[in-house]
C-alpha cells in the first residue's frame, strides 16, 4: 500500500490464475466493475481517523 496525492493505492503483488476464481467471483467483479463504468457507487469513505504510516 502506498499515499499518493492523498489516496490510498492498493496494488496486487501476485497475480491468481483466473482459472483459479470461480465463477460466482468472476460474475461479482464484474458487476462491480459495471456498476463503477455506469458510476452507480456509494458516497466516498471517510478515512481521515485511521492512522497512516
Amino acid at each position: 500500500m502506498k499515499v499518493v496525492n492523498g489516496y490510498i493505492v492498493l496494488a496486487p503483488k501476485v497475480l491468481k490464475d483466473p482459472t483459479g476464481v470461480s465463477e460466482k467471483t468472476l460474475k461479482v467483479m464484474d458487476n462491480s466493475i459495471a456498476n463503477l463504468r455506469r458510476e452507480k457507487v456509494s458516497a466516498p469513505v471517510d478515512l481521515s481517523d485511521l492512522p497512516l504510516k
